[in-house]
C-alpha cells in the first residue's frame, strides 16, 4: 500500500514541477527567439558574424521591406 501510494506522489511532484518549468521557461521567452528582425540583426553584427557592408545592405533590406 505504501508504495502505491509513493508512486502517486512522486507522479503529482512529478507533474507540478513540470508545469512550474514549462511556465517559467513561458515567461523568460521559451527558448525562442521572438526579437524583431532588426534586433537579431543589430546582434549578429556585434557579435561580428556579420561584415561592415553586409550589414548595412541587409539594415536597408529590412527598412524597404524585403
Amino acid at each position: 500500500m505504501w508504495l502505491g501510494m509513493t508512486l502517486w506522489g512522486l507522479l503529482v511532484v512529478s507533474l507540478i514541477a513540470l508545469a512550474v518549468a514549462g511556465t517559467l521557461r513561458l515567461l523568460r521567452g521559451g527558448g525562442l527567439d521572438r526579437a524583431s528582425p532588426r534586433k537579431q540583426l543589430d546582434a549578429r553584427y556585434a557579435r561580428g558574424e556579420l561584415e561592415r557592408e553586409d550589414y548595412l545592405q541587409r539594415r536597408a533590406d529590412l527598412a524597404d521591406g524585403r
